[in-house]
């Protein structure tokens, strides 16, 4: 299996930087909330020996509050036109990640922040990540890691369990937005916590105890009716 190289780039790029981590609150009266998951601006080349490699940074993770990603960016410069990455929503399990989210293929025009829309239900602990073919100009840069790689020259599918590798203290170009309900708990981890009524005490996530039932059997891949 060939390895992941990581290499600083020649030239500082100045880069606009979003916070790691931001809570916003929507005007009074809505039941949702904005959160920005990550940050953009990097310097450093990812390449590989084989085609293909998925990058995920386990400091960027949903919080406990879960919700919907509804976008993803990418801060790029000329030297990122025309290439091509997918933005990846991954779960722990075990000493591995499964995708459960997606945005497929996309194309960065090297024009600045690239933004592209998704639509991924996603729980708390879940982080980001992306897959790119060949090679991705401004990847990452240093931070608080440890980002995690694995060499995989297909695409990943949501579904799949991928067994990862640290790379060291990087944080990844990449950053998403959360659209999360207000004042709801925390999404059920078990059945129990649906049946008898419980799934009322999660607010307006649930329309009855089979939707929540559903969201727990499938790890959150069936979305809350919210």
């Amino acid at each position: 299996m060939g390895l992941v190289v990581l290499r600083m780039g020649r030239r500082a790029r100045r880069l606009l930087l979003f916070a790691g981590v931001v809570f916003v609150a929507l005007p009074a009266g809505s039941a949702l909330a904005d959160t920005t998951i990550g940050q953009t601006g990097g310097t450093g080349l990812c390449t590989t020996i084989t085609p293909g490699a998925l990058y995920a940074d386990s400091g960027y993770v949903v919080p406990p509050s879960g919700g919907k990603i509804t976008s993803f960016a990418f801060l790029s410069d000329p030297s990122n036109a025309l290439e091509p990455l997918d933005f990846l929503v991954l779960r722990p399990q075990g000493s591995k990640y499964r995708v459960v989210g997606r945005t497929g293929a996309v194309t960065l025009d090297g024009l600045g922040l690239d933004t592209f829309p998704a639509d991924i239900s996603v729980t708390g602990g879940d982080i980001l990540g992306f897959w790119f073919p060949s090679r991705l100009d401004n990847c990452y840069r240093a931070g608080t890691g440890p980002l995690f790689a694995k060499i995989t020259a297909s695409d990943p599918n949501t579904g799949d369990l991928i067994a990862v590798q640290p790379q060291g203290a990087f944080d990844l170009n990449e950053s998403a937005h959360l659209v999360t309900p207000v004042g709801q708990p925390p999404p059920p981890t078990s059945k129990g916590q649906c049946e008898h009524g419980g799934w009322k005490s999660f607010g307006t996530m649930f329309k009855n105890q089979g939707d929540c039932v559903s969201y727990v059997a499938t790890g959150g891949k069936n979305p809350p009716s919210w």
